[in-house]
């Protein structure tokens, strides 16, 4: 996951070529609208790449599907509006938006963005065949000593959260 300019000017046809010769599966580019991505889309196909694009609480109908044909394997749902972090709470409104996806996607999505720990994954989890948590794992690593009680700490985190799950 990354922004777009980087990308642009490191050059794109490069870029992905380097990115699939070091093993990448796959980019989110969270920047790149799908309107603008044809280049990145053709380029990601020649070199086996897959393109995640997000939809929001925002999109409408019409764009969901547009987003959900532009994604190759599967489709990035951000849960709320506004910037990532832990300090989230979901409701009844994530659950109805969360529902509606699984309505109008064809394709896996996963949800993210606020995703704080083993409640919120296991709500997302009601309806998406994924869960992202990355804020909350940072905030993990950066309260460790050490690399290896970050290491450790990030296990026990995730633990609580794999247990949780369906």
């Amino acid at each position: 996951m990354g922004y777009y300019n980087p990308l642009l000017a490191y050059g794109e046809e490069r870029f992905l070529e380097d990115a699939a010769a070091a093993g990448v599966d796959g980019l989110i580019i969270p920047d790149l609208p799908i309107e603008e991505a044809v280049s990145y889309r053709r380029a990601a196909r020649r070199q086996g790449l897959s393109t995640v694009f997000l939809v929001a609480p925002t999109s409408t109908p019409e764009r969901v599907k547009l987003i959900d044909k532009s994604s190759t394997d599967f489709v990035y749902a951000v849960t709320v509006t506004g910037v990532t972090g832990t300090g989230k709470t979901f409701g009844e409104a994530t659950d109805a938006y969360l529902r509606r996806l699984t309505a109008v996607l064809t394709r896996p999505f996963v949800a993210g963005f606020g995703v704080n720990g083993p409640a919120a994954a296991r709500r997302m989890a009601r309806y998406a065949d994924g869960v992202v948590i990355g804020s909350a794992l940072v905030e993990v690593i950066r309260s460790a000593a050490t690399k290896r009680q970050a290491a450790t700490e990030v296990g026990r985190f995730l633990d609580t959260v794999r247990r949780v799950l369906p």
